[in-house]
């Protein structure tokens, strides 16, 4: 398979720091040469902001041999792939449970039966606890397999009864969390529809929430269609304008995977997602005691490991806990607290960049105008406010203007 040059660069430079310290010493590890030319190569990548074809064959002594550079690019891509599994092993339990299921099957190619069984009993409670139907459906042909290899041996037809409807059981449960999985996806491709918007959006979600299954949440049976059945009513009432009810249906998700740290990690990118929601409803309704204690929450969420693998984290809990603070601080009137809060945020936005979206930075500039404008500190206002005054494209404006409705800066 040929790996583009754009998509390698990508991988390189959206590492976390330590996704990118692991693959540092993977890439020494695994290479027996004395001149690393993989090593060579991915830190030449991370430091250029921009892919530099020309100069990075110069750099590795490739000007005359492009088939050569192109068939290195490819092994670095996959080696890089390789060490981020072996990283994952350590931290996501998902690929914890994969790997214990593959290593009962070799248990039980060796003849390892006892050996075997004691494992998959073991791996079958976690799989329930993660609700991975993937795991369970394995464990249950492994259990099958466990059994034809002891020539059914001490096994009753009572038994063979119970592992299917054991089985049946699992499919059930899957099907319900792939329909609800289906109608939330229905609902977010009609959020992210181009020009789709406010009521317009709840007009055209009606249609999902007229579904059987969003007439009573006990149909969410499982925990994972639970989570659908919470995010698709929020986004309902949030289009819908009635925050309330918004912010009580973004709660009860957070409740759910607050109770569980283990999914919470499975489902960290949900969580944050909500989260996010959770604290501007909080904003909107003034709720202030709640949004202190969220934003607590949400900056200790980066000593998470399965949070910093999500790309830019630190970024946004950077831009959203600062959006949000800032406009809070203003709503109270304590210019004083927000102004100490400038130079922290002058520091972020030079920190990442482009990794916070135009309109995000934007609306940070205003916001730390606003400040300086209240207090009489006419000249800071002014230079906080000259990134703003210089941006041209209407759509960033819009963005803009929709962000401060939303927060209440206007």
């Amino acid at each position: 398979m040929k790996t583009s040059s754009g998509e390698l660069h990508h991988l390189v430079t959206n590492l976390s720091l330590s996704e990118r310290r692991y693959c540092s010493l993977y890439l020494q590890k695994h290479s027996d040469s004395s001149d690393n030319r993989y090593l060579k190569l991915f830190n030449l990548l991370r430091k250029q902001k921009e892919y530099d074809n020309e100069l990075s064959r110069k750099e590795l002594g490739y000007q005359k041999n492009p088939g050569h550079y192109s068939v290195l690019k490819k092994q670095l891509f996959e080696q890089l792939l390789n060490a981020l599994h072996q990283a994952d092993l350590f931290t996501n339990v998902e690929q914890q449970l994969l790997r214990s299921i593959n290593q009962c099957h070799l248990l039980l190619q060796k003849g390892l039966f006892a050996s075997c069984e004691k494992r998959i009993n073991s791996l079958w409670k976690m799989a329930i606890d993660m609700e991975h139907y993937e795991g369970q459906i394995e464990l249950q042909n492994l259990k099958m397999m466990l059994k034809a290899r002891k020539y059914y041996r001490q096994v009753s037809e009572k038994e063979l009864e119970h592992w299917m409807q054991e089985t049946s059981t699992v499919l059930s449960e899957m099907e319900i969390t792939s329909r609800y999985r289906y109608t939330s996806s229905l609902a977010y491709k009609m959020q992210y529809d181009s020009g789709i918007r406010g009521k317009e959006l709840a007009v055209r979600m009606k249609t999902i929430l007229q579904m059987p299954e969003y007439g009573s949440e006990k149909k969410a049976t499982t925990l994972k269609a639970r989570l659908d059945y919470y995010q698709v009513k929020a986004l309902y009432h949030f289009a819908n304008l009635e925050t309330e009810q918004a912010f009580n249906y973004n709660k009860k998700f957070l409740a759910v995977l607050d109770e569980n740290s283990l999914l919470m990690k499975l489902h960290s990118d949900r969580y944050f997602s909500v989260l996010n929601n959770f604290l501007i409803d909080c904003l909107v309704l003034r709720k202030y005691r709640m949004l202190d204690e969220g934003l607590l929450k949400l900056r200790g969420l980066t000593k998470i490991p399965a949070f910093k693998k999500l790309i830019n984290f630190n970024a946004n809990v950077f831009r959203l806990g600062y959006l949000l603070e800032i406009n809070y601080l203003i709503t109270g009137g304590n210019f004083t607290a927000a102004y100490l809060k400038i130079k922290t945020v002058q520091a972020g936005l030079r920190e990442f960049g482009d990794k916070i979206v135009k309109h995000n930075r934007i609306t940070l500039q205003y916001l730390m105008a606003y400040v300086c404008f209240a207090l009489g500190k006419h000249e800071e206002s002014l230079d906080n406010l000259w990134p703003v005054l210089q941006e041209k494209e209407s759509a960033v404006a819009e963005d803009v203007q929709l962000a401060a409705r939303m927060l209440q800066l206007l």
